[in-house]
């Protein structure tokens, strides 16, 4: 059937025949053009297997060691490249318009903070993972094995599972503060403790950094990082904006019902924003290669966040359990937790599927900003102040995770309206944007923290330091 065409009289276009509903498949030749790019890969990764030293903690979670600027650079941009960008981001911008780009140019100059602030202190107390920086700074190990935890939590959350007209306001990244939907305070300020966690406290981010061969090639992948973080404004926001113009019956549907038939999911369709692109415009051969480069772009964030996880668990719980585990132990412990991700992940897909408005990108904002503004207050309090005590961390910390995980459980307990429905959830949810939680949340955890450790004993100087 034509593109012209149509049946019961439903435009071809949004005949639900396939998931992107373009009316074209991948051909032979695409077919082709991914496996020898696989291949290609595979060939890469096991070179790079054998020459490089996995039979230490160094060496398998950490490359030993011997980045130099600009592997550190690449990875810390394809670390943070997956469904977020590729589904996700590009959704938003077809639902929303330029406003979303703010969040990746906000963290261009928090990633030159990295190199230049934060990587110099994790590198000089000699740490592997980011709780155990927290264990060195306060002493005690309940913060170190709480915070383990909890950054785990949020990468099952939020990493490894996840109308017709445009709007007025499209072309502009800063919104109106109170009923726009990413105010510019919000993106400016609350956006900054979010991108604070992700770019400057994250075990998925700085284990990239961690693994240079010198502070000057950690300082010049942050740098190459920042200026790469400038592109996805142009090769991902801007092609989900076309793609809503171009196919606005699928990608922008309002009916719940067609958006079942177009995507499976009744609160909308912006997700498809980018697959649909390639797949409907791209020639037979790119469209392969660019499936391939997107695959790709999704395996390698995963590797980084598994890789990242199975240190986390390996270094800070399993350890704590087992004090004498050996080195070899604690690599298979590690990939063994790999595969509990896996199934976790997998297993919460659906919840993903069915929140904010069928916007991925939302949604993982949204759960960061009730999780990760904790663990920025913490940090920023650690490496500023010398007078925050173990017992203010602690409580902070678990002050502002309780306040987040209500916020959390609000939010699935009352799930976002579908197209065209009215919104009736509390005001809470609706009327108090996730960007100003974070900002306010981020702010009584410091509040919290700063309190009980006037009230506690101080940390003596030379552990403080």
């Amino acid at each position: 059937m034509e593109p012209g065409d149509s049946r019961d009289g439903v435009s071809a276009e949004t005949t639900p025949h396939s998931a992107l509903h373009s009316g074209v498949s991948l051909h032979a030749y695409d077919i082709v053009v991914v496996v020898i790019y696989f291949v290609f890969v595979l060939a890469v990764g096991i070179w790079s297997s054998i020459r490089a030293s996995r039979g230490t903690i160094g060496g398998y979670f950490l490359a030993g060691r011997s980045m130099t600027w600009w592997p550190i650079g690449a990875s810390l941009m394809s670390s943070n490249v997956g469904s977020g960008l590729f589904i996700g981001l590009a959704g938003t911008g077809a639902a929303g318009g330029l406003a979303v780009g703010g969040f990746e140019w906000n963290a261009t100059w928090l990633l030159v903070a990295l190199g230049w602030i934060f990587v110099p202190v994790y590198i000089a107390a000699g740490v592997v993972t980011m709780p155990q920086y927290l264990k060195k700074r306060f002493g005690g190990q309940r913060i170190q094995v709480y915070m383990s935890v909890l950054s785990l939590v949020l990468y099952i959350f939020t990493k490894i599972s996840v109308g017709i007209i445009p709007r007025p306001d499209a072309f502009h990244v800063l919104r109106d503060p109170v009923n726009g939907d990413i105010p510019w305070p919000g993106l400016i300020f609350g956006l900054t403790v979010l991108a604070t966690w992700c770019w400057c406290t994250d075990q998925v981010i700085v284990q990239r950094s961690l693994s240079a061969k010198s502070l000057s090639h950690a300082k010049g992948g942050s740098v190459l990082g920042g200026y790469l973080k400038i592109l996805p404004m142009f090769f991902i926001v801007m092609p989900g904006m076309i793609s809503r113009a171009l196919y606005p019956d699928e990608v922008a549907c309002v009916d719940p019902d067609i958006c079942q038939r177009v995507c499976g999911a009744r609160v909308g369709c912006s997700n498809i924003a980018y697959p649909k692109l390639v797949m409907a415009l791209m020639p037979v051969g790119l469209r392969g290669l660019m499936i391939a480069v997107i695959m790709a772009a999704l395996m390698s964030s995963l590797t980084s966040i598994f890789n990242s996880s199975s240190t986390l668990f390996a270094i800070d719980v399993w350890q704590r359990f087992r004090r004498q585990a050996t080195e070899q132990e604690l690599m298979v412990v590690g990939r063994l937790f790999i595969v509990f991700l896996v199934v976790i992940s997998i297993l919460w897909i659906p919840i993903i599927q069915g929140s904010n408005s069928g916007q991925l990108f939302d949604y993982i904002q949204s759960i960061t900003s009730y999780l990760a503004p904790p663990i920025t207050a913490l940090f920023l309090l650690a490496i500023f102040s010398k007078r925050v005590t173990e017992p203010g961390a602690f409580w902070g910390l678990m002050f502002g995770l309780a306040v987040g995980i209500v916020r959390m459980i609000l939010e699935f307990s009352y799930p976002a309206p579908a197209c065209g429905e009215a919104d009736r959830r509390p005001a809470v949810l609706k009327d108090f944007h996730y960007l100003y939680f974070a900002l306010l949340l981020c702010g009584l955890t410091a509040v919290i923290t700063v309190i009980i450790s006037f009230c506690t004993e101080p940390i003596p100087d030379k552990k403080a330091s």
